[in-house]
């Protein structure tokens, strides 16, 4: 028979969002807010070997619905949490190598390392009151 692959939680019609930014058309949560650190596979590693805080990272595409809805969430609490945790997105599919590095499936995945080394993970969209229970001992 054939093959079998997993597919992201996210891959269903919010892929018109992905064509349309592709065509040079900007919808909302697009792009990365200001007061968030955008990734790439070239300074992943650099960025989150961080000795005076925790980095959280959101892993995240475009296209993904999920993802869009976690946006707002994410900004907000980088803007409650900027002393405390450094909060960065990297755009899984601009940056495969460490995706597939870290064994993101599925997004949005948000991993939250300490000096270089993965503390906590969770995946799929969570309730702003999930994600501050969650990383309450790092906040």
């Amino acid at each position: 028979m054939g093959s079998r692959v997993a597919v992201s939680a996210c891959e269903t019609d919010d892929r018109w969002v992905y064509e349309k930014r592709t065509q040079g058309v900007f919808l909302k949560g697009d792009k990365v807010a200001d007061n968030l650190k955008q990734l790439t596979d070239s300074d992943f590693e650099e960025s989150i070997h961080q000795p005076d805080k925790p980095v959280l990272v959101d892993f995240w595409a475009p296209w993904c619905g999920p993802c869009r809805v976690m946006g707002p969430i994410i900004e907000e609490f980088a803007k409650k949490h900027d002393e405390k945790i450094t909060v960065a997105k990297l755009n899984v599919d601009e940056n495969q190598a460490t995706a597939s590095k870290h064994e993101i499936l599925s997004i949005p995945t948000l991993i939250l390392f300490v000096n270089g080394k993965e503390e906590k993970k969770l995946v799929g969209a969570v309730p702003e009151k999930k994600l501050e229970d969650e990383l309450s001992g790092w906040t």
